[in-house]
């Protein structure tokens, strides 16, 4: 199968999104760009079983199923990305898929993240 990516460039908000759900789909990995001096996290729910039903997730409030540091830049200009990969894929297909991004690794943080701060590019499969 070929990979097919979802991109966006963050708003000044948590930028909670809803990718699916993925009828036939999986996400297998991601390229998450940090355009500024500060980290930022990339916050990923799916929703299975009894929680399908849920409309979405509420940042902050909802623990997420998996958080993804993305480290800043540094003075040099390096760094500033990360690129997980997941061969077998992290969601199931049929799991309706929702991503944001803030400041803080704390399940409880829903602090935007600035205008421009990242460019964030989900690999499906």
């Amino acid at each position: 199968m070929t990979a097919r990516s979802y991109r966006f460039v963050t708003a000044n908000t948590n930028n909670l999104r809803k990718i699916g759900p993925l009828p036939s789909c999986k996400l297998v990995g991601a390229v998450l760009i940090n355009t500024t001096n500060t980290v930022f996290y990339v916050k990923f729910w799916w929703f299975r079983g009894a929680d399908a039903a849920a409309a979405s997730p509420t940042v902050g409030t909802t623990t997420p199923d998996l958080v993804i540091s993305v480290p800043p830049l540094d003075a040099a200009g390096g760094a500033g990305y990360a690129s997980p990969s997941w061969p077998g894929g992290v969601c199931n297909a049929g799991a309706p898929l929702w991503v944001a991004c803030v400041t803080g690794a704390a399940d409880s943080d829903n602090t935007s993240v600035a205008a421009g701060q990242g460019n964030i590019n989900l690999l499906l499969e």
